[in-house]
This record gives C-alpha cells, sequence and structure tokens, in this order.
C-alpha cells in the first residue's frame, strides 16, 4: 500500500467464518504482524463486512441483508444482519440471525419464508433462487474490516477503548481431522 510501517496504528483481520487451515494461518499472520510492529491485533467477522459491502454496493438500506459464503461440505456459513441505527457505530452492521453453518435448501426455505436480500461468495457455488438481483459482493475487503474495527473500538484516537476485538477463530463446526479411535498394528 505504500505506507511505511511505523505509521501503521493497528493491525486487523477477518477472523472467519472460514476453513481451519486458512483462517489459522492468516490470523496467526496478523497476531504476528502486529507483535513486530508493537501495535494492536484486532478481529472482525468477515460475515460482517460482507454484510457492509453489500449496502455499500446498492443493497436497499432497510432491507436485511444475508450473507452466504461457501462451508465446503455442500454446507454455506451464513449470517443475516441489519444495517446500525441511531444510537450505533455508523458504518455498522447489527447481526440478527447467525452466523451459521447450514444446507443450501434449508436456508432457501428460511429465506421463503422471511426474505433478504442475498449476497456473498457463497452464491457463486450454491445458487439460491431468492437471491435475484443483489448486489455482486464476491470476497471480503481489507479496507471495510478496517473500517468496522475503527468504528468499534471509538475511532483512531481511541483504539483503547470501546468494543473489545478478539482475534480468536470464528470456527463454526468440527475440524475434519480426527484422532484414530484405537492404535494400529505395525508390526504382523
Amino acid at each position: 500500500a505504500g505506507v511505511d510501517r511505523r505509521a501503521l496504528g493497528a493491525v486487523v483481520a477477518g477472523t472467519g467464518p472460514a476453513p481451519f487451515t486458512g483462517l489459522r494461518a492468516g490470523l496467526v499472520t496478523a497476531r504476528t504482524l502486529a507483535f513486530a510492529l508493537g501495535v494492536p491485533v484486532h478481529g472482525v467477522c468477515s460475515l460482517d463486512a460482507l454484510a457492509v459491502q453489500a449496502w455499500e454496493a446498492g443493497a436497499p438500506g432497510d432491507a436485511e441483508v444475508v450473507v452466504v459464503t461457501d462451508a465446503r461440505r455442500r454446507e454455506l456459513y451464513t449470517a443475516r444482519y441489519r444495517r446500525a441505527g441511531d444510537g450505533e457505530a455508523r458504518g455498522d452492521v447489527v447481526p440478527v440471525d447467525g452466523p451459521a453453518v447450514v444446507r443450501p435448501d434449508d436456508l432457501a426455505a428460511t429465506l421463503a419464508a422471511r426474505g433478504g436480500v442475498v449476497v456473498g461468495p457463497g452464491l457463486a457455488v450454491h445458487p439460491l433462487p431468492s437471491a435475484g438481483d443483489a448486489p455482486l459482493v464476491d470476497g471480503v475487503d481489507a479496507a471495510v474490516l478496517a473500517r468496522l474495527a475503527l468504528a468499534r473500538r471509538g475511532g483512531l484516537a481511541g483504539l483503547t477503548t470501546g468494543e473489545p476485538l478478539p482475534t480468536e477463530p470464528l470456527y463454526l463446526r468440527r475440524p475434519d481431522v480426527m484422532p484414530a479411535a484405537a492404535r494400529k498394528r505395525v508390526t504382523g
């Protein structure tokens, strides 16, 4: 970005939900950079940023936004949001439901009953009939993550006040790799 490292006041990272390895590697990298630079590190749910991007891309301001990303195993990570109102952090979002892991058919049934503007990169893998003419939001914008962290921490001058922003990964299911149930015999 052409910024001197001494000009950095904090590191912000998306906390997921996402697959284990990529999420863990990204968060460790963010923590390591922050430690090396002597600045704080803040985490923001990646789905939150995608919801903000949806409204910036043209989703109706009064509509609830349902963000979907690919969770693999024929499932989606999803969360439903509304825009922050008066008395809430400007430019922020408020979770209405989720985040969760759901099957596309189950989410389609929920959307049929509750509506909402569906956005996110999960639509490329699992098209949902109710997505319609939703704005294209195909990936998390790092600048939006940073803006959310600033809004939640009270602005640049107030990075020591406001909402805590932990960098714990948001895992919504158990890992694929499990220890063996019994020891294997190695000799005959």
